[in-house]
């Protein structure tokens, strides 16, 4: 059995390396796709260093993976460890420009008035990626890894516009070499809230993030010896139902290796048995803190899941809605909730990490993928349901960021940059 536990898309890698380091440096790309389909995992193990073989020099700021802390912080952080990672030569310019410490050696890169590490804000940022860009002599390739997450708080919200200065200034200015911006994220209508709205001034150009394919479940067919009853169709089925996360997928292929057929049941009920018990595991600790909920924040939850968009709204009829839900999970509240109630109750969820609240006053569904589960669990069924709401636009409408190569040879760097290659401005 193969006990790699990580599929590697090296080719693919290389030619989205190869596209961000030498695409046009003005376009923003905004890569969107669903939570749990290994984004973060493929960025970080795969694309980084492959932008990294290329020459260029990669910032990388993951919002999901330090979510107790401020966006803002977040990015800074990312920026002291490129400088940390290039001190000997950012520690010339920092002198140079009246900057010191610059992270190395238990000092911080600081102005000289002291500026403390916690209150470094976007000038601190705009100056550093300055630094970085003309003494490394490099592009960077700035990845904001669940950006939608920058417009969560009033500092993130600034930072965003920081980043458009400081793009502005690396890609403008004679002696800079330039800066590629890359913002991911796994809810496609909060980061359109950001880049389609509050911050047009990107002008991103929006894919779908590549997810993975045929290639991946021949791959967990291998690697855990399944049965030949464990046929392509049934695999593929079985990825769909684990909402096309790899490491369900693969946890639940695993069970089927070590435990084969159950009596009397067949591969195929076996394989949705253990996708189904895996795919309750991941939701499990959000379902969890629904228990303690008092009736009104349990009736805006819901509500909010049950709704296509996942965004609370206070219009009369989900203001009915709330109420109806309400007085199902408590037959002694006797009153219409009013608009505080359900701002309060936001804020509360939102405390939980089970909503979402935005600089612009919108709250939703922390985790998208949630709605599903809760579903799933009967938790919606006391929720009517609104004639006419449709479920928005999936993923599969957008323009892939690689087009797939229709040869099976492998792909040299000169293919690259040809026609294979979806263009930036589709």
């Amino acid at each position: 059995m193969d006990l790699s536990d990580h599929f590697e898309r090296p080719r693919l890698a290389a030619d989205i390396a190869q596209k961000l380091v030498h695409g046009p440096a003005s376009k923003v790309i905004a890569l969107m796709g669903s939570r749990g389909i290994g984004k973060s995992t493929f960025l970080r193990q795969e694309v980084v260093p492959a932008i990294r073989k290329l020459g260029a020099l990669v910032v990388m700021a993951d919002l999901w993976g330090e979510t107790e802390k401020d966006p803002a912080d977040v990015v800074t952080g990312a920026v002291q460890k490129a400088l940390d990672a290039n001190e000997s030569i950012a520690a010339r310019f920092a002198h140079a420009v009246g900057l010191k410490g610059v992270g190395f050696g238990g000092l911080s890169l600081a102005f000289d008035h002291g500026e403390a590490r916690e209150k470094r804000g976007g000038l601190w940022v705009y100056r550093s990626m300055e630094a970085l860009s003309a003494r490394m002599r490099r592009p960077i390739i700035l990845i904001i890894d669940e950006a939608q997450q920058m417009l969560a708080t009033e500092r993130g919200d600034s930072m965003l516009y920081t980043l458009k200065a400081t793009r502005d200034l690396l890609n403008n200015e004679r002696g800079l070499y330039g800066v590629r911006t890359v913002f991911t994220g796994s809810d496609r209508t909060k980061l359109l809230m950001m880049l389609g709205g509050r911050h047009t001034m990107y002008s991103a150009s929006q894919f779908a993030f590549p997810e993975l394919g045929a290639d991946f479940l021949q791959w967990v067919r291998r690697k855990y010896e399944l049965p030949p009853s464990a046929d392509d169709a049934l695999l593929e089925r079985m990825f769909q139902r684990a909402e096309s996360r790899p490491e369900v997928l693969m946890d639940a292929a695993l069970r089927i290796a070590l435990y084969g057929q159950f009596e009397g049941v067949s591969v195929r009920h076996a394989f949705e048995r253990a996708v189904d018990l895996r795919l309750a595991r991941v939701h499990q600790p959000f379902l969890k803190a629904m228990d303690p909920l008092d009736p009104i924040d349990d009736a805006v939850l819901r509500v909010v899941a049950a709704n296509p968009s996942t965004i609370a709204g206070f219009d009369s009829r989900t203001m009915g809605l709330y109420r109806t839900v309400v007085q199902e999970l408590d037959p002694e509240w006797n009153r219409a909730p009013k608009r505080r109630d359900i701002e309060q109750s936001l804020k509360r969820l939102t405390a939980l990490k089970l909503m979402w609240g935005s600089v612009l006053g919108i709250h939703m569904l922390a985790d998208p993928t949630l709605a599903g589960a809760m579903r799933r669990a009967g938790l919606l069924d006391i929720v009517p349901e609104i004639p006419g709401r449709q479920w928005p636009d999936a993923d599969e409408d957008m323009d892939a960021f690689i087009v797939p190569s229709s040869g099976a040879a492998s792909q040299t760097s000169e293919d690259a940059s040809s026609g294979r290659l979806a263009p930036v401005d589709a």
